[in-house]
């Protein structure tokens, strides 16, 4: 949905002289402000008859669907502290009627609210012949990863035509290391029978934890019309789709086959942030690019950039590579002005990998792009195009050994220590997720720097119509291989989600930051807790002597060990079983019915279960030292 920062680009489009409700706004009604409309919302009674004796002006084509509108990322001036929503709807006139108008309403459920109207609703006329004309109302204020819901009413003569409602969830606020996972897929919606792959993917994505996706370009085939994106958002045709965007945001990137239309209909059915730098963003396109086609948003601990890859094949020589090195220039002066944990860059076209790669041979994108994103730290680099799912080793750089200017699958630097367990820092991953519903390719692949590729060619692991579904941690980034057909990660053929013997066409893959051990860590799992203190008995009692068991440094591995460790590093007192700092009651309940007292069982009792002497049993022992302590708490 092209703002006022971006309408400008596009001229031929225009917004058609409409009224536009104020509700709660407090600004001087201006021409596009009618009073006599406001009057009929104040009016609006209860009988539904009324409205049925009126001509009809509009009716609802695409019903309402969440965006997220022209957002400022964080640190930017037009940043307030708070999130935002745009809802996009879409009509045709329905005859001559004059007296049709929307009103869009938010209201906060865990309080009871009531509902307000803080948004004006605004319509853009579409160049299409039908005369579809796009509305919509950005919402704004809203609390980051707090539960609302929205409503739009469609009004005729002051009465109500039809109602749409759905509740939805904000962003995550900018750097909030609580996990999450998102949707991630590309080359998808395609009108008539194919469809029915994409609406299974769809369904796929709505029964997964996935709280937003991220769509990896051709997101309207074949030529990016109006009409071919009602195969998206039009509920005849896509009750899955149109279910999951009323309460869900699809960030889109830019594919080829939309540009077949000049973008329009994207722009049209999308709402992106447009970057103006010192404004909303710190850093902005170039300016013969279109705003939108270069969205940036923080979700989380996550900062996401895209951009207009389609400069890859688009033009040719020296004009092309210099479109390329300008689209990198803002790339890398976003990436590097954030602060964000994970940093991911999505756009339609791989730089590696595809065999689409051979239609454009003399581009320089890869040599251009990949060395500039690695030095920026991206950690991921999400592709469509491809009709496949693959992924590289992390690529650490490019080297043209030969001196030719021409990078062979030789030259680019990999780290293949492992095909699915990655190190965050050491190199970015690109991987190829374009089997959106979209007809499945044969791409052989067979390059050394790929880690793992699934295409319906013999050479490679089978494929399904499926998506990327990504989960972020503060330490871990996993990314698994949905499939359509069984919901499941592909390759897991007990649907446990590990990889066991047998399943060797599993597709999950970790970036993982490795935390420094804390010194007091024992157990080697990162923390320092009740872990390292068994693990320190389990070591006396099995005669280890280790010297990271000598905890007190007397050059013996022994009880005293146990008892320094629990009185100087954790300091928890003997007999707390339940860590909660007291010895009482709620401590003798918990061991007790651990059921290990005065039983000689193969495994040794844990402190936890009543083991506090170290002799590897819960006895009356450990109950007499625990009251020989004096600390125990009559309830």
């Amino acid at each position: 949905m092209k703002s006022k920062l971006s309408i400008h680009r596009l001229s031929f489009e225009h917004f058609e002289a409409r009224c536009m409700l104020t509700g709660a706004m407090d600004f001087d009604p201006v021409d596009e402000v009618c009073s006599d409309e406001i009057a009929q919302q104040a009016a609006i009674g209860p009988a539904l008859n009324a409205a049925a004796a009126v001509e009809p002006q509009y009716v609802v084509h695409q019903p309402p669907r969440l965006q997220l509108g022209n957002a400022p990322l964080i640190g930017t001036p037009a940043y307030d502290g708070f999130d935002q929503i745009e809802v996009l709807w879409q009509t045709l006139p329905a005859g001559n009627g004059t007296d049709d108008l929307f009103v869009a309403q938010l209201r906060d459920p865990s309080f009871g609210a009531e509902w307000s109207t803080p948004a004006e609703v605004s319509a853009l006329e579409t160049t299409t012949a039908e005369k579809r004309i796009v509305h919509s109302a950005v919402i704004t204020g809203l609390h980051w990863n707090h539960n609302y819901e929205y409503r739009v009413q469609h009004l005729r003569a002051g009465e109500l035509v039809e109602e749409y409602s759905a509740p939805f969830k904000t962003r995550r606020a900018p750097g909030d290391p609580t996990p999450f996972t998102f949707a991630a897929y590309g080359d998808s919606s395609v009108p008539g029978k194919p469809l029915e792959n994409f609406r299974a993917v769809q369904r796929a994505i709505n029964s997964s934890d996935a709280e937003f996706a991220v769509l990896l370009g051709d997101n309207i085939y074949d030529s990016g019309t109006h009409d071919e994106a009602d195969a998206r958002f039009t509920r005849e045709q896509n009750p899955e789709a149109t279910d999951w965007i009323a309460s869900h945001i699809d960030y889109f990137a830019i594919g080829n086959h939309e540009l077949f239309g000049s973008g329009i209909a994207s722009l049209d059915s999308y709402s992106m942030p447009i970057p103006v730098a010192g404004v909303n963003a710190h850093a902005e396109p170039p300016e013969d690019e279109v705003g939108e086609f270069f969205g940036s948003f923080d979700y989380g601990n996550v900062h996401f950039v895209t951009f207009d890859s389609n400069s890859a094949e688009l033009r040719r020589g020296e004009d092309r590579d210099a479109r390329m090195e300008r689209q990198a220039d803002f790339l890398v002066a976003n990436l590097e002005a954030s602060d964000a944990k994970w940093k991911i860059v999505y756009m339609h076209h791989p730089m590696v990998g595809s065999a689409k790669l051979t239609l454009y041979p003399d581009t320089n994108y890869l040599e251009i792009l990949m060395p500039r994103l690695i030095d920026a730290g991206v950690d991921v680099i999400l592709n469509g195009d491809s009709h496949t799912y693959a992924w590289t080793y992390p690529i650490v750089g490019i080297d043209d050994a030969d001196g030719n200017s021409e990078i062979s699958n030789s030259e680019i630097i990999i780290d293949d220590s492992s095909p699915r367990e990655f190190q965050k820092g050491v190199g970015v991953v690109q991987l190829i997720s374009g089997a959106g519903g979209r007809t499945l390719r044969s791409d052989r692949f067979g390059q050394p720097f790929m880690a793992q590729t699934h295409s319906l060619d013999a050479t490679t692991r089978p494929l399904d119509y499926g998506f990327a579904e990504i989960t972020v941690t503060d330490q871990e980034m996993e990314v698994r291989y949905i499939s359509a057909e069984t919901a499941n990660i592909f390759g897991d053929l007990n649907g446990n989600g590990i990889e066991d013997a047998g399943e060797d066409d599993f597709a999950v893959f970790r970036i993982i930051e490795e935390l420094p051990f804390p010194d007091d860590d024992i157990s080697g799992d990162g923390v320092v807790d009740i872990n390292d203190l068994d693990a320190i008995c389990a070591a006396i009692l099995g005669a280890d002597d280790d010297p990271k068991y000598d905890v007190n440094s007397d050059g013996q591995v022994n009880v005293d060990d146990h008892n320094y460790y629990a009185n100087e590093v954790l300091h928890v007192i003997l007999g707390d079983a339940n860590l909660d700092g007291r010895v009482n009651s709620s401590d003798l309940v918990l061991i007790f019915q651990a059921g290990r007292y005065e039983k000689t069982l193969p495994n040794r009792v844990t402190w936890q279960q009543g083991d506090w002497n170290c002799d590897g049993r819960f006895t009356t022992s450990d109950l007499v030292v625990m009251f020989a302590t004096g600390l125990y708490e009559q309830a």
